[in-house]
């Protein structure tokens, strides 16, 4: 190894610096607007699900069905029980 490699190994090269302070700037600024939309996309979705707890559930046709005949019987049984 000879004094000229030594010295080159000893260097450090500025432009490289710049170019890995640029890039990781660039991955900070990306993180953070990635990050930005995550926490907006939580705060919407926890805000629905509180909107849909609030809201009455909607019965399927089949429940609705199902809760038309228990008021039937039930108001068959009232009369039966008057006869």
């Amino acid at each position: 190894m000879s004094n000229a490699d030594s010295t080159q190994k000893g260097r450090k090269n500025p432009k490289k610096k710049q170019g890995q302070a640029a890039a990781v700037t660039e991955s900070n600024t990306y993180a953070r607007a990635r990050w930005s939309f995550i926490q907006s996309d939580l705060d919407q979705a926890a805000n629905e699900w509180i909107a849909a707890e609030k809201a009455a559930p909607v019965k399927t046709p089949e429940e609705q069905q199902l809760e038309k005949v228990k008021n039937i019987i039930e108001n068959l049984k009232e009369k039966l029980n008057e006869f």
